[in-house]
């Protein structure tokens, strides 16, 4: 959280560790699709990009602070459920808006979990640092994203992004993950499959 003359910011730089490490490259260029992402998507549930510098000693993402706690938090809490149902269908659909957005521009986010949202009176989808352009998507690695969300064939596209979507609406609903339990020990494709089956 940072300060201007106008404004209060929120400024994401790249990780010190990560600088010096063997993914070094790796890590800058999620920074750049981020950059990339914001960039191009002008949306009321989006933060606004404000600056960026890839060449400072740290390089560094300026953007709108939204603030409020995400939304894995309210969920862990339950103060996701005491937020009136009607306030969190429109929540759903408001955030709903700002994924269409990203689809219409060809951007699949990939990794789409309450942790990347957050706002109540304003709700915000967060981090395209994993994000692709539609087009980018059959060369790239599968199985990207956090497993909790992921779909079970970890495909790279807008149903996969529908899917995890559809997942944490259930969870704002009902406060619960709607496939792994609390005291799962393993998250994956294979059991997430097993259990959409049943």
């Amino acid at each position: 959280k940072a300060y201007d003359s106008q404004k209060t910011v929120a400024i994401k730089f790249m990780n010190e560790n990560l600088m010096s490490s063997p993914s070094a490259a790796k890590h800058r260029a999620r920074l750049e699709r981020e950059i990339e992402a914001m960039r191009r998507l002008q949306h009321p549930n989006i933060p606004t990009l404000y600056d960026y510098d890839l060449d400072f000693v740290r390089p560094y993402i300026a953007m709108r602070f939204v603030g409020g706690d995400a939304y894995d938090k309210l969920i862990a809490s339950g103060d996701m459920l005491r937020v009136p149902l009607d306030r969190r269908l429109d929540l759903v659909r408001e955030l709903s808006f700002a994924l269409e957005a990203a689809h219409d521009y060809g951007i699949v986010h990939r990794d789409i979990k309450p942790a990347n949202i957050t706002g109540i009176e304003n709700p915000f989808l967060l981090d395209f640092s994993v994000a692709l352009e539609r087009e980018e998507a059959d060369a790239t690695q599968r199985f990207i994203g956090t497993t909790l969300y992921m779909s079970p064939d970890g495909e790279v596209d807008r149903l996969s992004d529908n899917y995890s979507f559809a997942l944490v609406t259930y969870e704002m609903l009902f406060g619960k993950h709607p496939i792994y339990k609390p005291g799962d020990q393993i998250f994956n494709q294979y059991v997430a499959q097993e259990r959409l089956d049943k």
